[in-house]
């Protein structure tokens, strides 16, 4: 694999570990989908969510300790002062997840990474979730990542959708375009394996990485393969503002 990772026109992986240090967690924060492998277990949840304040602005105990209640307030816990002394092994796996968020966002990143965040929270947890990750790209102007399985919540948070297949980005476009009218095959089986939608899976397997199939990598499974789409390996092509990796497509 080769490329940049480019941040305000700046190459991260040109970056040595102290100037990363700098960024990670500042500048670029993230959500992991195991908040009870993400969170230390040795550590008070007040302790971790002080961390970045005082590792990056250098705050005081007492004063990031203030911020963290504010932070656990903001995120819909009602007894947040008494969260504060809590440990990660005390708390469901909704409410730890609810404490990395705060812990990710609370000094407002330049760009969020979300890695399923949605994932074991109830009806209401997600609610709350997408208002929060809602203000934090409008009023705090925060750039989100979004990496999730849950086609409504990406639908209803999202600006642009990247569709993915076996490593690559197959679709790219509004979330109008890709729900409405979507393009390449393998998004239409997604979408029509909803419950919504008759779910109707999509026959076969996806190849493993270590052993992808020659010419386009949905191919096996599509149902509209024809001789090309076996022999070469199509490239991502523009079409009306969106884009799409299929020969279906001049």
């Amino acid at each position: 694999m080769k490329g940049d990772i480019e941040l305000r026109g700046k190459n991260l992986l040109g970056l040595n570990e102290k100037e990363m240090a700098k960024i990670r967690g500042k500048e670029i924060a993230i959500i992991f989908q195991n908040p009870s492998l993400a969170l230390n277990p040795v550590y008070s949840i007040g302790h971790q969510l002080a961390e970045p304040l005082r590792v990056h602005r250098k705050e005081k105990k007492k004063s990031a300790l203030s911020r963290v209640a504010i932070a656990l307030k903001h995120m819909g816990f009602e007894n947040f002062s008494e969260c504060i002394d809590y440990y990660p092994s005390w708390c469901s796996g909704g409410m730890n997840q609810r404490f990395l968020i705060a812990a990710s966002t609370i000094l407002d990143p330049s760009l969020l990474i979300a890695d399923e965040p949605s994932k074991g929270l109830d009806r209401k947890c997600v609610d709350e979730l997408e208002a929060e990750l809602k203000k934090l790209k409008l009023e705090r102007k925060t750039a989100l990542l979004l990496i999730s399985h849950d086609l409504g919540f990406v639908q209803r948070l999202a600006d642009r959708i990247a569709v993915m297949y076996a490593g690559e980005i197959v679709e790219f476009a509004d979330p109008s375009s890709v729900f409405e009218k979507p393009l390449h095959p393998y998004t239409r089986g997604l979408l029509n394996s909803l419950p919504e939608k008759g779910f109707i899976p999509i026959p076969g397997i996806s190849s493993p990485l270590s052993d992808l199939s020659s010419g386009c990598r949905f191919h096996p499974r599509c149902p509209l393969r024809e001789k090309r789409c076996i022999e070469a390996h199509p490239e991502l092509k523009e079409i009306n503002g969106r884009t799409v990796r299929c020969f279906l497509y001049p």
